[in-house]
């Protein structure tokens, strides 16, 4: 390779590394969901820029062996799951199956190759100066939210910037933050580079303290405290007095904000309720997953299989702390995420795997020659400690993966592989194709947010036909359907004569229940929809099933009971709604429901006390 191709290909992977970093604030808007698909396509992009240049690195024998047998495993509980194509797929919005888990693997793959042994310091700058771009657009935005304003829209009290999560955010900029400490203290960049890593350094910090989320600010604390043993390590005395005083300050500036801002103060002390509530549902749902991963220990659930099988292990503890609107898609700690996907076998290899990682990391960082190579393996382990801590306590998505991923994929890469490889060429064309799809599966998101939209505005036709589009973008997505049926559902629930809802509510509930026969969403959306058209019969047919299945689930024993009621079997009725109500008891409709019941059995003064409940509540 010439000098000229050789400044090239360099140029190219230092582009791909700048979009794969970028990916991680990207948003579509207009889309149902704005947050995870778009990030993955721009991975994707990067990953055809990445294929054009000469790799600095390459995954070892053992990695891709490695993902070849999760691979395998995730198939194989996919296929012998009770949803094999919904399983395989995965489901909405994160789709973590054959959709998003090859972006995972791909941010991996980035890793090794953009900065692996082959990388010069102009690729770890280009790393540095793209991680602060990312912390400063993250931390504009998170302040300006704090502010009150809404650049991004919505009305949600922790919006989460340019995540969607204020989770997420957190652990973004926890990443940011650990990742621009070094980068701040290097000598041989200019004023301005060091003045805009520093921007990036602080506005980090601020986008962390204003998420409020305390996994992520116990995962910035353990990522700095990682860092500062690894990089003190092998320095002198002055270096490593330089590193030991910028993250004594990080961590005291961090603290002290932390302790002058109220909400998140409130947050780390419990005083706020929905932050208490937080903690305490944080067990109800591990309690629960372990429950739902011991129903099936050796071959877990599939990829997304835990959101329908964990509905069953709900209790009235959970009906009563969260509720039956609520619905779990994630058991929050990647273990059990790991273990519900795949059983125990994925959760050894998970975990075997992230020990390997550290290992390894540990040898190349104790090999590296290059003080700009030593440097991006300090900073690696402490990112991905950041990573394990902060998604012990909440979801996996691109946002937060892609980030540690890269760091991981430069600690265990080897130097490549001097001859251009026979399958290259096809390499290409399958990335382009992929990429091609993941476009097709983000776009879909478009038609499927106007659909719901006009849905939420009584515009049966319009919302009809974007669903409609939707599902024929993404035949495989039987997530769509059951989101129309929800979106239909609602309408004919809130206007009892409107036939045409009912209908289509049936007919998307159909199509979703046939995609994941275990749904209990799409279960709920059949008996609206067989109510509202008048098939009492089918309803109740629905509903007794559910009832078996979900015994503590108040919104199937509410419309159980009024079923039941107009079907005039009034004491099952009133047995039904004495359940709801105690299974929800602040809820006014379930007391109106009663209420009703009551008076039809001509308890007058039932009637009365539950009544008065009901607009008690109301109030």
């Amino acid at each position: 390779m010439t000098g000229l191709e050789q400044g090239r290909s360099q140029h190219l992977l230092r582009a791909s590394l700048s979009i794969a970093v970028a990916s991680t604030v990207v948003l579509l808007p207009g889309a149902f969901d704005r947050w995870f698909l778009p990030k993955a396509v721009v991975v994707a992009v990067a990953v055809i820029v990445a294929c054009t240049g000469a790799p600095n690195g390459r995954l070892p024998r053992w990695a891709l062996t490695v993902v070849v047998v999760g691979g395998a495993v995730l198939v194989t509980t996919a296929l012998t799951s009770a949803a094999p194509a919904a399983s395989f797929w995965g489901r909405w919005p994160r789709y973590e199956g054959a959709v998003m888990i090859p972006v995972y693997f791909a941010s991996l793959w980035l890793g090794a190759r953009l900065l692996g042994p082959g990388a010069d310091a102009r690729v770890h700058r280009r790393l540095s100066d793209a991680v602060a771009a990312v912390s400063v657009l993250l931390g504009v935005v998170a302040l300006l939210e704090a502010c009150g304003l809404r650049p991004l829209g919505g009305s949600a009290a922790r919006p989460g910037a340019l995540l969607g999560n204020a989770s997420d955010q957190g652990l973004v900029a926890a990443v940011c933050v650990v990742v621009l400490v070094l980068p701040l203290l290097d000598r041989t960049a200019g004023r301005r580079t060091r003045m805009f890593r520093g921007t990036g350094l602080v506005l980090g910090v601020a986008a962390l303290v204003l998420s409020g989320s305390r996994g992520a600010l116990l995962a910035a604390l353990v990522g700095l405290v990682v860092l500062v043993v690894l990089a003190c390590g092998r320095e002198a005395q002055g270096p490593r007095r330089r590193v030991f005083s910028v993250v004594a300050a990080v961590v005291g500036i961090s603290g002290l904000a932390s302790a002058l801002l109220p909400s998140t103060m409130a947050r780390i002390t419990g005083a706020d309720r929905m932050a208490a509530a937080s903690a305490s549902d944080r067990l109800l749902i591990w309690h629960d997953a372990v429950a739902t991963v011991l129903a099936r220990p050796w071959l877990g659930l599939g990829p997304s299989g835990f959101e329908d099988a964990v509905a069953m292990h709900h209790d009235s503890t959970w009906q009563r702390a969260v509720g039956s609107q609520t619905t779990l898609d994630s058991p929050h700690a990647w273990p059990l995420q790991a273990a519900s996907a795949g059983g125990i076998v994925l959760l050894v290899l998970a975990v075997g795997t992230l020990v390997a990682v550290m290992v390894t990391g540990s040898v190349n960082r104790r090999r590296a020659a290059r003080p700009d190579r030593h440097e991006l393996l300090v900073v690696a382990p402490a990112v991905l400690s950041v990573a394990v801590v902060g998604l012990c306590v909440t979801f996996t998505t691109p946002g937060v993966v892609v980030l540690p991923a890269l760091f991981a994929g430069a600690m265990i890469a080897v130097p490549p592989s001097t001859t251009r490889p026979a399958s290259a060429r096809l390499r290409f064309v399958f990335v382009c194709a992929w990429t091609a799809f993941l476009l097709v599966t983000t776009a879909a998101e478009v038609p499927l947010g106007a659909a719901v939209r006009h849905a939420e505005q009584g515009d049966l036709r319009a919302a009809e036909s974007g669903f409609t589009i939707a599902a024929r973008m993404r035949p495989w997505d039987g997530d769509i359907a059951l989101i129309a049926a929800q979106s239909m559902a609602a309408v004919a629930d809130a206007r009892p004569g409107e036939t045409d809802a009912a209908d289509l509510t049936v007919a998307w509930s159909e199509r979703a229940l046939h995609a994941a026969p275990d749904s209990l969403l799409g279960a709920k959306a059949l008996a609206v929809g067989q109510q509202a058209e008048g098939d009492l019969q089918g309803a109740g047919r629905t509903l007794v099933r559910l009832a078996d299945a979900y015994p503590f689930d108040a919104q199937v024993a509410h419309r159980y009971g009024g079923v039941l009621a107009l079907q005039g079997a009034l004491e099952p009725a009133r047995a039904q709604l004495v359940r709801a109500s105690t299974l929800a008891p602040d809820d006014a409709d379930v007391w109106a429901t009663l209420a009703y019941v009551e008076g039809q059995l001509g308890d007058p003064d039932a009637a009365r006390t539950a009544k008065e409940r009901s607009d008690r509540l109301a109030r």
